[in-house]
């Protein structure tokens, strides 16, 4: 089927330690097209140094790199492991570079550090340089840590489904002759310290009748639960807020799954990664 999407560039930005994570993180963005492009009216388009970089004469390699990549992007993700990277003529890296250009165009960026342990043969030094830089990113709310390729994977979907809820992207209309469908989104907004929302969106152009919400936890805990048993209908544009009781145990990431009618008699039913915390 034909439907017409925004295009987002995800540039992935980590130096050359981390190829499998960069991989896992590629991945993740192929399973979310597959999982939400229709709905969303998104297709996100993976972006890497290694395999979408040109080899071009004239400047240094990373402003190569920035003007073919970088620039463009729409998201960011940044991920390192035991080190930094190599310097530039203007950063102390050239990830680090990525990350501080586009943070400071105002782009989403979402930086992560995997927690596996260290080899024996670590460069303590690039070790300690890279702690240093996580710790002035800190600052700025900017870091994460992973456990595994799949806890990444994870946050990733949880953080593209962040970002998706707060841009706002041109409307995609759909080709003469198709349904029109309802489209829902969600995002968990934390009140005060014991009061957290589920906000759910209809961002399509159709109504959702009678949706019904079910999370499966992704990493370990329970879901959480809503106090309400509402089956509410969601018009083009509506929010609606669940309320939601977190508790002790509770897992930081769980997949939301959307099940709603719509006006043509039929049911429809979408996922979600969503991130808690």
């Amino acid at each position: 089927m034909v439907f017409v999407a925004n295009v987002l560039n995800v540039f992935i930005a980590s130096p050359g330690d981390t190829s499998a994570y960069r991989d896992a993180v590629e991945a993740a963005l192929h399973r979310w097209n597959g999982m939400r492009s229709e709905t969303a009216g998104v297709i996100l388009l993976p972006r890497r140094w290694e395999v979408d970089g040109v080899p071009l004469m004239g400047g240094d390699g990373q402003s190569q790199l920035n003007a073919q990549l970088v620039d463009n992007a729409d998201i960011v993700i940044g991920i390192f492991h035991t080190r930094l990277g190599r310097a530039t003529p203007r950063s102390r890296s050239g990830t680090a570079e990525e990350i501080e250009r586009t943070h400071a165009a105002g782009k989403p960026v979402h930086v992560y550090r995997s927690t596996a342990p260290l080899p024996s043969d670590v460069n303590t030094a690039q070790v300690e340089e890279l702690r240093t830089f996580l710790e002035e990113m800190q600052k700025d709310g900017l870091t994460g840590s992973f456990a595994t390729a799949e806890d990444l994977q994870n946050q990733v979907h949880a953080a593209i489904e962040h970002d998706l809820a707060t841009m706002t992207l041109p409307t995609t209309a759909a080709p003469r002759g198709e349904a029109s469908h309802a489209s829902l989104r969600a995002v968990m907004r934390k009140q005060s310290t014991s009061d957290y929302r589920l906000i759910l969106t209809n961002t399509g152009d159709a109504t959702a009748r009678r949706v019904t919400l079910e999370m499966t936890p992704l990493t370990d805990g329970d879901a959480p639960e809503l106090f309400e048993n509402t089956k509410p209908d969601l018009r083009p544009g509506d929010d609606f807020a669940f309320m939601t009781l977190m508790f002790m145990g509770v897992a930081s990431s769980v997949r939301l799954t959307m099940t709603w009618q719509e006006d043509d008699g039929n049911t429809y039913t979408d996922e979600q990664t969503l991130s808690l915390f």
